[in-house]
């Protein structure tokens, strides 16, 4: 939440205590509650894990010649007021963005759109496009729409014009989109 707006950082979701050491990203104004099943477990950080340079002899070690940097998930939820959500997607691509920038030949990133407003998800497919992320990220449909719902067309369009590949994250809690649970099944999840 680095580049967030100084007004818009009290609605930002935090990482909180949800019993018998688990924690859940609560955002604020949320209609649906933290559930104990979609905490997650703290887990410790590898140290420099978000540190390029670490990174980077990390990757020689290995003998990986370049990375995708896809935003972290709890990083923008998706359930969040729209203009937060741009927010917490620009600052996830601005981070992202700098890193790209320092070492291009390195590393290539994936840029998280809000897809909760059509109008944010083309400005911030654009402005990560023209700062030279290579594919977009976003979640399944937004509010029951499917892949295929005339709402995300735009954003297709966009994409294919410029012949960017668009990674999407399947999710059970988009009742009625593709990944609805009454479809694929509660395992899906």
């Amino acid at each position: 939440f680095d580049y967030v707006p100084e007004e818009l950082r009290h609605l930002a979701p935090a990482w909180l205590p949800q019993g018998q050491g688990r924690v859940a990203l609560v955002a604020p104004n949320v209609p649906e509650p933290a559930r104990r099943g979609g905490t997650l477990l703290p887990r410790v950080r590898i140290k420099g894990d978000f540190d390029p340079d670490v990174r980077l002899k990390d990757m020689d070690a290995m003998g990986i010649e370049k990375q995708l940097l896809n935003p972290e998930f709890g990083q923008y939820a998706y359930e969040t007021e729209p203009r937060l959500a741009a927010a917490m997607c620009r600052s996830a691509n601005r981070a992202i963005g700098n890193v790209i920038r320092a070492h291009p030949d390195r590393f290539i990133g994936s840029a998280v759109i809000p897809t909760q407003n059509i109008r944010a998800s083309l400005e911030e497919a654009e402005r990560a496009f023209d700062t030279g992320f290579q594919t977009f990220f976003m979640k399944a449909a937004q509010g029951g729409k499917s892949f295929d719902d005339q709402y995300f067309w735009p954003l297709y369009d966009f994409a294919n014009e410029h012949n960017v590949p668009v990674s999407v994250h399947a999710n059970s809690r988009d009742w009625g989109s593709v990944a609805d649970p009454k479809r694929m099944g509660e395992s899906w999840g």
